[in-house]
């Protein structure tokens, strides 16, 4: 079994994921850079999470497709079913 690697292609407003061996256009994730903020003030939305793409500041990467079939043949590679 082999183990479950990435490779983002920058920071600079999005990437991509690829496992080992996969071509570049066998892509498992995406991805989206931005700032993830997290209400805590109000009580009412206490909780309420946003992210902002067009931020100028970009902290945070969050995924925003993921090609699930891919995903699974290779989670299930690894820990097996």
């Amino acid at each position: 079994r082999r183990s479950m690697t990435s490779l983002n292609t920058g920071r600079n407003g999005g990437g991509t994921a690829y496992l080992p061996g996969m071509s570049r256009s066998a892509c498992l994730c995406r991805y989206q850079d931005g700032l993830i903020s997290v209400e805590t003030a109000s009580p009412a939305l206490f909780g309420l999470t946003t992210f902002d793409p067009r931020n100028p500041e970009k902290p945070h990467r969050i995924a925003t497709e993921v090609d699930s079939p891919a995903f699974f043949r290779e989670y299930f590679g690894v820990v097996g079913e």
